[in-house]
């Protein structure tokens, strides 16, 4: 049987199905579709009953194949980059997934104070696919990058005036250590129709770190990713078409 590589040779598309099985990175990468269906209901008069199908029936998936029927709707439930993160979420908060401590607090004491107008966004955290992104087939994101945010260092250096009077003077510069990881921060907004992308810095030509995020239509996702340099100097790193200069040191 041919795999995806071959598949792709042949510029055929792929559509992988998951039959009660949560979508993860490697699928939503290698796939031009995902059909994920998540219905299970077992026989409830026995399990000698023979031939009942407690799954998503395989006609369905042929349907919407062949284009028989064009489904629509909703994931209701976050899909977790990772098991850990998954077990890590808070269970009185839909959509927390990956969010910062400190950050969930803020939410909750929003919706506390204001329950009527607040409820529980579901653009925020780091989830592999958010709550409510929707299933819709033949439509086109729209993606743009903004505030591609850099680490920041502050130094002291003691300096002397005219008048010979010294002070402690704090100079911030965009930097990092050679071999040490650092984080970088920016905004992913999508004007068009639920999509999906790889969010790709890169060090010149080079690609340093890449990250798939999903994001719905006319909303927007905070993008946070690790990268790691090994030559120190200036480096130019790009996130779509934000630009920003780092030095690196030894």
């Amino acid at each position: 049987m041919p795999n995806h590589d071959d598949a792709h040779d042949a510029q055929k598309p792929i559509v992988l199905t998951l039959n009660n099985e949560d979508p993860n990175q490697y699928s939503l990468e290698n796939s031009n579709a995902l059909l994920y269906m998540s219905y299970n209901q077992g026989a409830d008069h026995g399990s000698s009953e023979a031939g009942y199908v407690s799954t998503t029936a395989p006609w369905v998936y042929a349907d919407m194949l062949f284009g028989t029927v064009a489904p629509g709707g909703v994931i209701v439930k976050e899909i977790a980059r990772d098991s850990f993160k998954d077990q890590a979420q808070w269970k009185d908060l839909a959509g927390d997934q990956g969010a910062s401590n400190y950050v969930r607090l803020m939410v909750q004491a929003t919706m506390m104070q204001d329950t009527e107008n607040h409820t529980s966004p579901n653009n925020w955290g780091d989830p592999l696919v958010q709550a409510f992104y929707g299933m819709k087939y033949g439509e086109n994101p729209d993606f743009a990058y903004s505030c591609f945010i850099l680490p920041i260092v502050q130094t002291e250096k003691e300096e002397e005036d005219s008048s010979g009077n010294k002070s402690m003077v704090v100079y911030s510069s965009q930097a990092a250590k050679a071999g040490e990881p650092f984080t970088v921060y920016c905004l992913l907004n999508n004007n068009g129709a639920d999509g999906i992308t790889t969010v790709q810095v890169k060090d010149g030509e080079n690609v340093v770190a890449e990250k798939i995020m999903t994001v719905t239509a006319d909303s927007w996702r905070v993008v946070e990713m690790e990268v790691t340099l090994d030559t120190a100097g200036e480096h130019t790193l790009t996130i779509g078409d934000q630009t920003g200069i780092i030095n690196i040191t030894e």
